[in-house]
């Protein structure tokens, strides 16, 4: 089995990151948002999209020397906008973890790295 790259470093998610997230990825859904508008859900509070956590793993991931393999990853829970997050090696896998909690569950298997493309070849 090949070990799981160390991943990289700790991320804390405010509402500007999500604001600044959300632009990018035209999804202003207010439960994201709109502290306001989260204060009337069963979330109490703004919650981080899931694209933002799943683009952070990534980055994370490849900063650790993952640049091939298949990804899976588990939302288990919400991870609150204020929250500080930061991933850890958990046997062959990674997880997420924001505090005692660890909302996401990630599992990353290498596979062979591409060929290079005829088109390119010399």
């Amino acid at each position: 089995m090949t070990p799981v790259p160390e991943p990289a470093g700790t991320r804390h998610l405010t509402l500007d990151t999500a604001l600044a997230w959300a632009e990018v990825v035209d999804d202003r859904n207010p439960l994201h948002t709109d502290p306001e508008f989260a204060a009337t859900t069963r979330f109490q509070r703004p919650i981080a999209h899931g694209s933002l956590l799943f683009a952070l793993i990534c980055d994370a991931l490849q900063q650790g020397g993952a640049h091939h393999g298949d990804l899976t990853v588990r939302f288990r829970a919400p991870v609150p906008l204020g929250s500080t997050v930061a991933l850890e090696r958990d046997g062959a896998g990674v997880r997420l973890r924001c505090g005692d909690h660890r909302p996401v569950d990630v599992t990353w298997s290498p596979t062979p790295a591409d060929p290079p493309s005829k088109e390119h070849s010399p």
